[in-house]
């Protein structure tokens, strides 16, 4: 987990990929890897959608793919699928137990 509220998903070690990759002129090797990085993404984030909680439907709405700056060379993609609401993360993991007291009851 990114730590906010994003979890980050990456797919490493396709060495025969990253030769197939090799083979084809640049360009058209990030396009493609990013076209399928994109579509794994798409799927993960409508699998998230539809598992999410609905109370008024914010949240499912709120849940994103994005892309991340590429860390690597030209055989890296990485996406990062999450809500941009600040509470995601609480509904997805939970928050620890605590007493909420009455400051002053009226």
């Amino acid at each position: 987990m990114a730590g906010d509220g994003w979890v980050d998903v990456q797919v490493t070690g396709l060495k025969e990929l990253e030769e197939n990759l090799k083979r084809l002129p640049d360009d058209m090797a990030r396009l493609a890897l990013a076209q399928a990085a994109l579509a794994g993404a798409v799927v993960v984030r409508e699998e998230a959608r539809r598992l999410c909680p609905r109370k008024t439907g914010k949240l499912a709405k709120s849940i994103r793919a994005r892309k991340k700056r590429n860390p690597g060379g030209s055989a890296t993609a990485v996406y990062q699928v999450g809500p941009t609401l600040f509470y995601g993360h609480m509904v997805e993991f939970g928050t620890t137990p605590h007493i909420v007291k009455a400051v002053k009851a009226q």
